[in-house]
């Protein structure tokens, strides 16, 4: 039993120490001022106390728990970690889409407004039905351009959020797998301290 390590689990040798043995036991000092124990009913005489076997093997069993606790509690808190890093991500990039997405509206407006210029000069020189028509279908082509652009503006970012969203769920699935295995091997070797425990009490 390690002071500083199993500092959560002294509870259970100090509770066995604070409290008077079990009967027919009681304890005492000997000549050299040391804690001995004493069944009244055989006379034995021991250093050791009562039940320091029951206390061993409930020990390692709270050992055992406190560590498996500690590894869902460490997992939890790599699944939140994770999730929170994904949803950063998520906002960064859609920050950086809305950006892109204004710069290339204010790109789309500023070319309108120049061929509304250039095709102001020209229609200026025609008459009233020919400017109407000629408007009307330049309007029509830039309405298309810009909904083209647009559309492929916006598939290409949730493609690219959707990759980033995959990513992020993988590693978070190898993340908790990992966080399991260390869990696994965790209680393996808690499960074969108590194996040796218990085959050195039998032996």
């Amino acid at each position: 039993m390690h002071p500083d390590m199993d500092a959560p689990l002294m509870f259970i040798p100090q509770e066995a120490l604070s409290n008077p043995p079990p009967e027919p036991w009681i304890d005492g000092l000997n000549a050299s001022g040391r804690i001995i124990y004493k069944n009244l009913e055989t006379h034995m005489e021991t250093e050791t106390h009562p039940l320091e076997e029951q206390l061993k093997r409930l020990f390692l069993q709270e050992k055992a728990r406190f560590f498996m606790n500690q590894s869902h509690v460490q997992a939890q808190q790599i699944i939140e970690a994770s999730v929170q890093l994904a949803v950063e991500k998520a906002q960064e990039i859609r920050a950086q889409a809305q950006l892109h997405a204004k710069a290339k509206e204010a790109q789309l407006s500023a070319e309108l407004f120049a061929l509304k210029k250039q095709h102001k000069l020209e229609l200026a020189q025609k008459g009233q039905q020919q400017k109407e028509e000629v408007e009307q279908e330049l309007l029509m082509k830039i309405s298309s351009k810009q909904q083209e652009k647009t559309e492929k503006l916006r598939a290409t970012y949730e493609k690219r959020i959707g990759e980033v969203r995959e990513e992020l769920r993988r590693q978070l699935r190898e993340e908790a797998r990992q966080a399991e295995r260390q869990t696994e091997a965790m209680l393996r070797a808690e499960r074969e301290n108590m194996e040796t425990v218990n085959r050195l009490e039998t032996e």
